[in-house]
């Protein structure tokens, strides 16, 4: 083995959920590992910042609005995705939302008691965590089996392998995620494409902002070894790994990024938030 079986030079992603945090973190590895890069979310402004920052590393990289509850948006993505860059290679399917009470989708909170969830919230939490990797999953291995190499990346959460009471919605999309996966690692191993999943825990988000680590060591450290919340740029070199040669013998794996603590629990009612307010 050598460093050479990390590079991604010649090779095509395409991440979803990178306007910001976690996918574009990821963007940003597969970029300076060598790989062209489109980045997509419903934020064109976003995108093209990150397709920027990414295009200064010295690959070429695009930014693609779409709405990726919509296949045809999704099949329109990618085959713009082929055109630019003349193939696809590696997908990374992060996009996902934690909804609010009433189905708001600005991810800043938990969701409605599971009595009160409405159809309409229902249908949003499933379709963007869940329809959309399966729009993208499909469209992208059109492309990958008739070239007969593909590298799929699923971005769940803690809450798809425990569940949390806060967020049944999520939890159902993002632990049916993992299932789909591992389905899918099966039937397209032969096609010469692997399909994993990576389950980060406590990472920023919206939610989080103002939240001091040492404040977040009083909310969550007691459960976390670590003692300390992720640094989105931790997962970059996994996600790179996964996209690689070197991981060319890896399929169907759960990989958990939480600082040692799977059971890492939601914040406790009554918790008081420095500057934000109780979480009830």
């Amino acid at each position: 083995m050598s460093l050479e079986d990390f590079s991604l030079d010649g090779k095509v992603a395409v991440v979803t959920g990178a306007s910001r945090g976690l996918g574009k973190a990821m963007a940003i590895a597969l970029g300076r590992a060598g790989a062209d890069v489109c980045v997509v979310s419903r934020s064109q402004d976003q995108l093209d910042k990150v397709a920027e920052e990414i295009r200064e590393l010295g690959v070429r990289s695009i930014g693609i609005s779409a709405d990726l509850t919509d296949s045809n948006q999704v099949d329109n993505m990618i085959n713009r995705t082929v055109d630019e860059f003349g193939a696809i290679h590696i997908l990374v399917n992060n996009a996902g939302i934690v909804q609010t009470p009433g189905g708001k989708s600005d991810s800043d909170g938990g969701e409605s008691p599971a009595v009160d969830i409405s159809d309409e919230e229902w249908h949003l939490g499933m379709d963007t965590n869940l329809s959309s990797c399966f729009y993208c999953s499909r469209a992208a291995a059109k492309y990958m089996i008739k070239q007969k190499w593909g590298r799929i990346i699923n971005i769940t959460s803690v809450a798809g392998v425990r569940g949390t009471r806060g967020s049944p919605i999520y939890s159902a999309a993002k632990g049916g995620m993992v299932m789909f996966s591992k389905a899918l690692a099966q039937q397209w191993a032969q096609d010469g494409i692997t399909v994993n999943i990576i389950a980060p825990g406590s990472f920023p988000w919206r939610f989080f902002e103002g939240v001091t680590n040492a404040d977040f060591a009083n909310l969550r450290g007691s459960r976390i070894p670590i003692k300390r919340p992720g640094d989105p740029k931790e997962l970059g070199p996994l996600v790179v790994f996964l996209s690689s040669e070197a991981a060319s013998y890896t399929t169907g794996e759960l990989i958990v990024v939480d600082g040692g603590a799977l059971e890492a629990a939601a914040a406790p009612a009554g918790y008081v938030f420095p500057g934000i307010g109780t979480i009830n």
